[in-house]
């Protein structure tokens, strides 16, 4: 079954509601499933809670994230949050999961 970018989408919204731990926004702890994941994309940053890597030599990812100056979906930081997207939706299809739960 191949699931739509608006599926996974909605596929982590509900798991978010359901578990309460995909807080990326906060820097809230993340569930183990998404951990597994973002640790399997090539370009993942080594942090789960900012798993986009920074643009800047020396500055964290964290730091790119919360700095008002770089929009969260343009630019080079957009194409990034957009191809880890892209991994996402990729892996669960791969890996015939529906959801978030018992990827690993």
């Amino acid at each position: 079954m191949m699931l739509s970018e608006k599926e996974v989408i909605k596929g982590i919204e509900n798991f978010d509601k359901k578990y309460d731990e995909i807080a990326i926004r906060t820097g809230i702890e993340i569930s183990s499933s998404l951990r597994y994941i973002f640790s399997k994309w090539p370009k993942f940053s080594g942090s789960y809670s900012y798993p986009i890597p920074s643009m800047a030599e020396g500055v964290c990812s964290s730091s790119i994230f919360w700095n008002d100056d770089i929009p969260l979906w343009a630019g080079v930081y957009g194409d990034l949050r957009r191809e880890l997207l892209d991994f996402l939706i990729n892996w669960l299809n791969e890996n015939n999961q529906s959801s978030f739960g018992k990827v690993y």
